[in-house]
């Protein structure tokens, strides 16, 4: 089997992270109870919806002023924080998420949401701190072993990592127990599988993706590089023989200078060799073209 070497950075959408949070609802100072989750629910659709359309990504802004003012008059509530931790991830802020979220996930046992770990984990990752989005990842699954989405932002951390087989495992195990729509999900086992050389079956996976969410560019876009991938043979730099050129030999002496003006032997020698040295250095550049592209991982952490 072709192994092919992605690089680092993470074919985009690289890794994906679920964006529905089935959190409850709560009462905020000076807003009613009903009010309080009608607002809640109308951010919850705007996240949801962020993943799937970029549109709607717009919308973003307007909901972290409303969960900025919803978080400052209930700062102590994890689902509150949780939310818009969450959005701020989305609108990149990751600094101002890990300071309002950071507290919650460090003193986990006050509360025991295990949202909090996971979005903590998912942000994690989001900076780049894939270890640390790791052990978040594996403290939310002591307590919820069957969460889906703790497994895929585990699987997220680990293929970042390059344990690409532990991270098909999660992935898999999060598919297992995934609710609505699984094209995230779909989209990073899709590349995890790409990644260690299993093409056939990631493009099949990343067909599923795309059907499910054809609206997805990135998706659409993974699924044509690796497709392109089949294609190609692909051998690692350090694997590639070289071809060798013959090197061209020295002029005679200046005793042949003076000659009647019919090329010696040697002399025909050294225009072939010429030639020929020409003639080798040519596929070298087609092999260079040949090779497989090293496309940009793009797993969103949505």
């Amino acid at each position: 089997m072709t192994r092919i070497n992605f690089r680092k950075s993470i074919l985009v959408t690289g890794l994906l992270i679920s964006a529905g949070l089935t959190l409850s609802a709560c009462q905020t100072t000076g807003t009613s109870s009903s009010g309080a989750s009608a607002n809640l629910d109308r951010i919850d659709s705007v996240l949801a919806r962020a993943t799937n359309d970029a549109m709607s990504r717009g919308k973003l802004n307007e909901s972290v002023e409303l969960l900025e003012n919803m978080y400052k008059r209930n700062s102590s509530d994890p689902a509150i924080t949780v939310r818009y931790a969450k959005a701020l991830r989305y609108v990149g802020r990751y600094q101002r998420a890990a300071l309002v979220l950071g507290p919650f996930a460090k003193n986990y046992g006050e509360h025991k949401n295990t949202d909090v770990l996971i979005e903590y984990s998912a942000l994690q990752s989001a900076i780049g701190n894939y270890s640390m989005a790791e052990e978040y990842a594996r403290k939310a699954l002591v307590d919820k072993p069957d969460s889906a989405r703790a497994q895929h932002v585990l699987g997220i951390a680990l293929d970042a990592q390059s344990h690409h087989k532990e991270a098909e495992i999660a992935f898999r195990k999060a598919l297992e127990n995934w609710e609505g729509d699984p094209s995230t999900l779909l989209n990073n086992l899709g590349l995890n599988l790409a990644a260690q050389g299993q093409v056939t079956e990631a493009i099949s996976i990343l067909e599923r993706a795309a059907s499910a969410a054809p609206e997805r560019i990135e998706i659409e876009r993974n699924l044509r590089i690796v497709s392109a991938l089949q294609n190609k043979s692909y051998t690692p730099a350090a694997e590639a023989v070289p071809i060798p050129v013959p090197s061209v030999k020295p002029k005679k002496a200046d005793s042949q200078k003076g000659g009647s003006g019919t090329a010696t032997p040697d002399e025909d020698t050294e225009d072939m060799s010429g030639d020929n040295a020409k003639d080798t250095e040519e596929p070298v550049a087609e092999q260079s073209q040949e090779e497989a592209p090293k496309p940009k991982k793009q797993r969103s952490f949505n």
